[in-house]
């Protein structure tokens, strides 16, 4: 409750390693750390937490498969609330920089550059017809070179969408398939977006609603 974790400097040595783990806890901080070498889901798993804070750590990953944040999952065990997610500076290159399950997410200011074309994309926005993130907001931040999208939509889900989505202000080049990519989802808003360069296409929309497309360049 209310801790703080930082100023740490761990190296996992690409082993099978989450190299920071939280769980079920409540505003805490976890800042000014830096992560190099995890070689299992992510430099940062969290699952369960409520007002969390993630802030300017410097993660390096090289390994398939390891992800510089993990932030919840889709089930009552592991749902996030209310991340805050700011000023980290992320360099992977084999999965997806930042990906979270939760509802108010808050992610602003990060740089992610994936340096050998990562399998993953820079966010990956993730739930199922039972848990789902919802009410986030994406702003400000910086995606280069990542394999598939710069921010994708990627939900396992039938009847309900990935909603209340806010993408403002964030620069996405150089990825393989598509700058933003949507599927399932709804009352998203994509505004003053800069979307350069990316092979497939700058914006993909399938399988959506209400969504708010504008001063994008």
């Amino acid at each position: 409750y209310r801790c703080q974790i930082h100023d740490l400097k761990v190296d996992g040595a690409n082993r099978a390693t989450n190299l920071i783990g939280i769980k079920d806890s409540y505003g805490v901080t976890i800042e000014d750390n830096v992560l190099v070498g995890a070689g299992n889901n992510a430099s940062i798993v969290t699952g369960n937490n409520i007002d969390n804070t993630y802030d300017t750590n410097t993660i390096t990953n090289t390994v398939n498969l390891a992800r510089a944040f993990w932030i919840g999952n889709p089930t009552a065990a592991e749902f996030e609330q209310g991340p805050h997610i700011y000023g980290n500076t992320i360099t992977v290159s084999g999965a997806t920089g930042i990906a979270f399950t939760a509802v108010d997410a808050d992610v602003q200011n990060n740089v992610l550059t994936s340096s050998g074309g990562a399998d993953g994309s820079c966010f990956a926005i993730s739930g199922t017809d039972d848990y789902y993130s919802h009410r986030a907001t994406i702003k400000g931040n910086t995606c280069t070179n990542f394999k598939y999208h710069g921010v994708q939509a990627d939900p396992i889900m039938t009847t309900q969408y990935l909603s209340n989505i806010v993408v403002y202000g964030n620069t996405v080049r150089g990825s393989t398939h598509t700058g933003i990519y949507l599927v399932r989802s709804k009352d998203w808003s994509i505004q003053y977006n800069t979307i350069e360069n990316n092979h497939e296409a700058g914006i993909k929309i399938d399988t959506s609603k209400n969504i708010v497309v504008e001063h994008n360049t």
